[in-house]
């Protein structure tokens, strides 16, 4: 098992502004980030949990074809 990859929804740095437009407030996060997107300045704003190797590789692949 490894530890979760943060994605931008459940990120500490992640939010919407008032126009609707999601933000990294993380200066080394993507500068216009998707809530499915993750990043390696990523930190988890709740819990912590843990998945397989195959659901990593499976997020992964998702965003690299978005």
């Amino acid at each position: 098992m490894y530890k979760d990859v943060t994605l931008c929804n459940n990120c500490a740095h992640y939010l919407i502004n008032p126009d609707g437009v999601p933000t990294c407030n993380n200066p080394r996060g993507l500068p216009f980030p998707s809530p499915t997107d993750f990043c390696s300045g990523g930190e988890a704003s709740g819990e912590d949990r843990e998945v397989s190797n195959s659901e990593i590789l499976k997020l992964v692949y998702q965003q690299r074809r978005g």
